[in-house]
């Protein structure tokens, strides 16, 4: 058996020639003028230096290969290294010719020479002989049944010469640092192939970097180390594992891992070694590992996304936790799962770790994340909240770009127009909700994805099914619905029928697409129901539903009815179309929506023993037939629609947008099933928030539907805009309006002659004579309409003394006392300011230089105080200053978006003894950030003691922070006699 070389022997020649046993080596010429080039000759073994092979004393035999790599080092009278110019290498006849090429330099007293192998083992940050850092891979591929010759690891004797070489020949030695490792693995299944050996040994150091002396040819300290060898055994041609490592003994009790990947996955063992092991330089240590009884793990991280294509089933993780993203999908996020990670690998996860099928997304090189059990996909879903939720089809937001850093860190990015679209994990306990996982913007930390190595996911049909309305004159043309469109169907068979009583529609299958033919319609409106099935052996069927509504020469059209009026509504089993309906379930009726998109809002309904109840005419919902549905029309003649993944309501004048037909079933009990048919969502009466939304799942209350039957003419006397108004001494009229439903005479009586009322429609108005007395005034204004009465108080100011003057006199007035808030807070809180100021749902703000939450530039300098009220719909901020004295004249405020809100509106009542006296309403819906606005109300006009209330009028309509808008500097003046 061949024995191992513990030193290789190298002789130093001069350029000029070499002894005869080397004649086939060519004479080297210097490279130019000013350099010299060194040729050293290294004998060998036979074959290559990277082979190996162990006699029964567990001697190796190495030798070079064709390809090597060098460092070789100069140092002029002790002076730090200098690397060769250049190093070749060529391997003749198994002699190693290494030349290396430097400057020329003859005014040196001493010339140290020395060589590392492998180059790549050299840092080149070094600048000491006796402090170099030398580095032993931690990742290596085997040669064929060798170790990887890039981990090796060898060094010269230093060789000191008092001049450049010359003609003479010297001696070399190299010596090997590094031990080597031999593994026997077995118990790996047959015919499963080996791809990578992971072997770690817990508080040893197997490679890294080590500072070596290379004069004295000593090993000291690891610098950097890691305690596992990973071995990519591709060329390896059996089950003998070689790699190197730093010399090291092994501890009996020391624990150990071995990981043994295959390509059908991982076989981990873990234990404790029993004898020491001992690793030592220039040795070879064999050990084997007997895998029988191994976990197997089928997931491993992945570290480059090109591993990723449709079909893979894969799990996302935590990158530094042993968390997964869970099955629980939360109402904006995901929740976590426990895992156990094992090196680059899974231990078999549980249950309750959702394993994900990848789909090619919408865009190129986009992936989509396939829920089997919810049948969805993962999407980002907000652009103001960090949400991350399912839906059943795939668009822009649920395509997701991935990218991997070879450390497995995964960026997991939607390429939609949501802009919280970057996947994390959430370690917060974020309200007590747990570990999560959602979308951010910037923050939280990093995830990344394990791979199922022993099989790939059914990849499920996506079909996107919207309603189509075709004319009445129909086709007899092959037709293809552009609406529907199919991706990812594979070994699908894709089905297609429609209703069998639909006998005017013909519809079939073709080549991913769906087609029809339909008669002429000389009737109504009609539809048929058209169902898509997707089949595939061992999965479950894959079922789209859509409508194809035809139009008709008949069309419905809605009684006028009176915006101003109340109307007898009574509740039906039976649905008709061209009818006006109320919707009213709990004794709550929905209200139409006053802006473009919102819930609906409720008004009481008092539902009598014959099944009628009076409502305003806000409350009529028109229904036309449409179809095989209904578009749901308001009392303003804008229509009702659905989107997206909203469950809010949407309104508009046409019905262009789509998502407009609306199905309808009553149940005998009068429960009404109100379904828009283009995302499958039904009408409820939110138990939670107590607004009207349309949802997929049970969320409240279905609500009965009322039909119009009558006007109704009871008289209603339902508001009058002030309760108490104040004059000065002198001659003066003031207006006050009220609202009324009904038929009644409208009257206003006085109780005295000094003031008067005349009626002009909704309008009255209040006169006083001159007060010539010095004593203030008072009356009752009596106003009547049906067999209620509502009263306003008149208040004249006395006639002032002779000698006070006839100008005016102004009494009170005052500010607000925020500054007096020391603090901030960001959150939104309830308190009372040093002066009484109450406030209810705030954030408190303050000025500052820049715009960073809780300063911001609009509100002034840093001494001021801004209270900002939120916006969300369940906790709408309020505003409510003390009782004030001495009247008010004027109001003047700065208000603003701190955030990025677009929306603005609140209302500023002003109360006396728990009335409302005077309102006003501010309502910028397109308002700007961090913009400072001001109002002035110069005819509030209010005598005696009084409130000032700001609240904020939520008109988003949002359930999260919403509309969040800041008020400061309020200033009020005294009231003017």
């Amino acid at each position: 058996m061949k024995k191992f070389m513990k030193s290789l022997m190298l002789v130093a020649v001069a350029a000029m020639g070499l002894t005869a046993c080397q004649n086939d080596i060519n004479e080297q010429v210097n490279a130019a003028k000013g350099e010299v080039t060194v040729t050293f000759i290294a004998n060998s073994a036979d074959a290559t230096r990277t082979s190996v092979s162990i006699d029964d004393d567990k001697n190796v035999t190495f030798a070079w290969d064709e390809e090597e790599s060098f460092v070789v080092l100069e140092s002029i009278d002790g002076a730090a290294p200098t690397q060769a110019l250049s190093v070749d290498f060529e391997n003749v006849d198994g002699l190693a010719e290494i030349s290396a090429t430097f400057e020329e330099n003859f005014d040196g007293l001493e010339y140290d020479y020395v060589a590392v192998y492998p180059a790549t083992a050299w840092a080149e940050s070094n600048t000491t002989l006796t402090e170099a850092e030398l580095i032993i891979p931690a990742e290596q591929t085997m040669a064929a049944a060798s170790y990887d010759p890039a981990a090796d690891l060898m060094i010269s004797k230093l060789l000191t010469l008092d001049i450049q070489p010359s003609n003479e020949a010297f001696e070399m030695e190299f010596q090997r640092l590094v031990a080597v490792g031999k593994i026997t693995v077995n118990g790996i299944p047959a015919g499963e192939v080996m791809k990578s050996v992971e072997f770690a040994a817990e508080g040893v150091t197997l490679a890294g970097s080590v500072v070596v002396d290379l004069v004295n040819a000593e090993i000291g300290e690891a610098k950097t180390s890691s305690n596992s060898v990973v071995v990519n055994t591709t060329n390896a041609t059996s089950n003998e594992v070689y790699f190197t490592c730093m010399p090291a003994t092994l501890k009996p009790e020391t624990e150990y891992t071995i990981i043994v990947t295959t390509d059908k996955g991982a076989y981990i063992k873990t234990g404790t070694i029993t004898k020491a092991l001992e690793f030592k330089a220039g040795d070879v240590t064999g050990f084997k590992a007997n895998m029988t009884d191994a976990t197997k793990s089928e997931w491993q991280l992945v570290k480059n996304a090109e591993e990723l294509e449709a079909g893979d089933i894969v799990i996302i993780a935590a990158k530094g936790a042993n968390s997964a993203m869970s099955t629980d999908q939360k109402n904006n996020n995901r929740g976590a799962a426990d895992i156990n990670k094992v090196g680059d690998f899974l231990a078999e996860p549980s249950a309750t770790v959702q394993q994900f099928t990848l789909v090619n997304g919408t865009k190129e090189n986009t992936f989509a994340f396939y829920d089997r059990g919810l049948k969805g996909y993962l999407y980002a879903a907000s652009s103001s909240s960090n949400h991350l939720k399912s839906q059943n089809t795939i668009d822009d937001n649920g395509s997701w770009a991935i990218t991997i850093a070879n450390t497995g860190v995964a960026t997991v990015k939607a390429q939609g127009t949501f802009t919280h679209n970057w996947m994390r994990f959430n370690d917060a306990n974020f309200q007590d909700s747990g570990l999560l996982f959602s979308c951010y913007t910037t923050g939280q930390k990093d995830i990344c994805i394990y791979k199922y190595l022993s099989g790939k996911g059914v990849i499920p049909v996506s079909i996107k099914a919207d309603n189509i309305t075709i004319e009445k004159e129909g086709t007899n043309a092959d037709t293809k619905i552009e609406e529907i469109t199919f991706s990812n169907i594979g070994e699908w068979s894709i089905d297609v029928t429609a209703d069998e009583e639909a006998l005017w529609l013909d519809v079939w299958y073709d080549d991913a697409a769906i087609y029809y033919t339909a008669e002429e319609n000389t009737g109504e409106a009609r539809y048929a129901k058209v169902r898509i099935t997707a089949s595939l052996e061992g999965e479950e069927d894959i079922i789209r539903e859509f409508n194809i509504n035809q139009n008709g020469v008949i069309v419905e059209e809605l009684m006028a009815i009176d915006k101003t009026q109340r109307y007898i509504f009574k509740k039906v089993t039976e649905m008709k179309g061209g009818k006006w309906y109320a919707i009213i379930a709990n004794g709550k009726a929905m209200t139409a929506l006053t802006s473009n998109y919102g819930y609906g809002q409720v008004v009481p309904a008092t539902v009598n023993a014959d099944n009628t109840t009076s409502l305003p005419a806000s409350c009529a919902f028109g229904f036309l037939t449409n179809g095989g549905g209904y578009t749901m029309q308001q009392y303003d003649d804008k229509y009702l629609y659905q989107t997206g993944t909203y469950n809010s309501f949407n309104v508009a004048t046409n019905t262009t947008a789509g998502g407009h037909i609306w199905t309808v079933s009553i149940a005998e009990d009068g429960v009404a099933t109100i379904t828009n048919s283009a995302v499958s969502k039904y009408i409820q009466l939110d138990s939670q928030y107590g607004t009207y939304g349309s949802y997929n799942t049970v969320k409240g209350t279905k609500p009965a539907l009322y039909e119009l039957v009558e006007v109704d003419n009871t008289p209603i006397f339902e508001s009058i805009s002030a309760t108490s108004l104040s004059f000065s001494y002198e001659a003066q009229s003031k207006d006050v309006t009220v609202t009324t439903s009904g038929i009644a005479e409208l009257t206003a009586t006085s109780n005295t002659t000094w003031a008067n009322a005349t009626i002009n429609g909704n309008t009255i108005t209040i006169a006083v004579a001159l007060n010539e007395d010095e004593e203030e005034r008072e009356a009752t204004i009596t106003v009547t309409f049906g067999d209620d009465s509502k009263t306003v108080t008149v208040k004249q100011s006395a006639k002032p003394a002779e000698g006070e003057g006839e100008g005016e006199v102004v009494v009170g007035g005052g500010e607000d006392d925020f500054a007096t808030i020391k603090s901030t807070n960001t959150s939104y809180v309830s308190g009372t300011t040093t002066a009484g100021w109450n406030y209810k749902n705030c954030a408190i703000f303050k000025g500052g230089t820049s715009d960073s939450s809780p300063a911001f530039k609009m509100i002034g300098d840093a001494s001021n105080r801004a209270l900002c009220m939120n916006g969300k719909t369940s906790a709408k901020g309020t505003i409510t200053s003390p009782t004030l004295k001495g009247g008010c004249g004027t109001l003047t405020f700065n208000y603003g978006l701190p955030f990025s809100d677009t929306k603005i509106k609140f209302r500023v009542d002003i109360m006396q003894n728990g009335a409302v006296v005077k309102t006003f309403t501010i309502d910028k819906p397109s308002a700007s950030k961090v913009t400072k606005y001001s109002h002035e109300e110069k005819e509030i006009n209010v005598a005696g003691d009084f409130q000032i209330v700001f609240t904020n009028l939520s008109p988003s309509n949002s359930t999260s922070n919403k509309d969040r808008t800041a008020i400061w500097d309020v200033v009020w003046t005294g009231y003017a006699q």
